[in-house]
């Protein structure tokens, strides 16, 4: 009716776990703590976005960030209520961008592509690119901002943000541009014709 008794201080190999297991199961439990510590800041910023007060939005995303610099949202706000200068905002969304891989993973961009945004996880991740896509084609970085919005169409194909419409007027000036510069060149041609021509 006994549990068999085993001495103490004897344990069969097969019975620890190995190496990578315990790795495994350390990562695991270190990383909830880490998550947990991203869906506190996030609540943070969600109180943040609450508030009519600017100051305050400020000082809650700075605290946000103290909780976990993960927290991919309070990039996001603070790019939007704090900078005065273009290359300000670009840093601060390019580090929400940086954060908001790192919090979601590699598995997460190898396995939820075209699932973006229905995972409500990676939400501050895309927003925080959506900013700095935008931020980028307000620098006059074009082809950089492009991809950004064609790569978030890639992950989020539902296009829940209304990127393709950005993306179509975005392609539309491009085309334009490219089109006065072909014209201002064919002026260019049509004058030295005509000037030799009248020589």
């Amino acid at each position: 009716m006994g549990r068999s008794k085993k001495k103490a201080g004897k344990f069969a190999s097969s019975q620890l776990p190995d190496l990578q297991t315990i790795e495994s199961l350390l990562a695991v439990l270190g990383g909830r703590r880490e998550d947990d510590a991203i869906d506190a800041a996030q609540e943070i910023i969600y109180d943040a976005w609450k508030t009519g007060d600017r100051r305050k939005r400020v000082a809650l995303a700075k605290k946000a960030l103290k909780l976990s610099p993960l927290c991919a949202d309070a990039y996001v706000l603070l790019a939007q209520e704090t900078t005065r200068h273009l290359d300000e905002t670009i840093d601060l969304y390019r580090q929400g961008v940086a954060a908001g891989e790192k919090a979601l993973g590699k598995t997460c961009f190898r396995n939820d592509v075209g699932h973006f945004w229905s995972i409500l996880e990676t939400r501050p991740y895309m927003r925080a690119r959506q900013g700095l896509a935008q931020a980028l084609w307000d620098k006059g970085l074009r082809d950089d901002a492009v991809a950004h919005f064609r790569d978030m169409l890639r992950l989020n194909p539902n296009d829940n943000q209304g990127i393709r419409y950005l993306l179509i007027d975005m392609l539309t000036a491009k085309l334009v541009e490219l089109r006065l510069k072909l014209l201002g060149t064919t002026l260019m041609v049509a004058r030295n014709y005509v000037a030799r021509a009248t020589l």
